[in-house]
C-alpha cells in the first residue's frame, strides 16, 4: 500500500462521473494501466490535461475499483468525513 498519492490518469467518461460527484468507479471503467496499483493505494486522479480531479483510494477486488473523494484528501476532509459517518451511525443505534 503506497502512502503518498500514486497519479493515475482518467480517461474522459470516468472524469465526468467523478466530477459529478459520483464517488464510484467500476473496474470497466478504467484503463489497464490500473492493474499496477495494490489494495489501499492512495491515487491522485488526474483528467487529460493532467490537471488534478479528485483524490481516490484503489480496491484490487471487487465490482468497484476506486472510490474518489471528490476532492483533495486533506487531514480537515478525512476527519469531516470521520465526524459524518459516525453521527450517521449513532443516529441509526437510537
Amino acid at each position: 500500500m503506497s502512502r503518498s498519492p500514486r497519479r493515475y490518469q482518467l480517461n474522459k467518461q470516468a472524469t465526468a462521473i467523478v466530477k459529478s460527484g459520483h464517488p464510484w468507479l467500476f473496474r470497466e471503467q478504467l484503463s489497464s494501466a490500473a492493474q499496477v496499483f495494490a489494495d489501499g493505494d492512495l491515487l491522485r486522479l488526474v483528467d487529460g490535461d493532467n490537471q488534478v480531479v479528485s483524490d481516490g483510494v484503489y480496491a484490487s477486488h471487487g465490482a468497484v475499483a476506486i472510490r474518489a473523494w471528490g476532492a483533495l484528501l486533506t487531514p480537515e476532509l478525512l476527519a469531516k468525513r470521520i465526524d459524518t459517518a459516525l453521527e450517521r451511525r449513532a443516529s441509526l443505534a437510537s
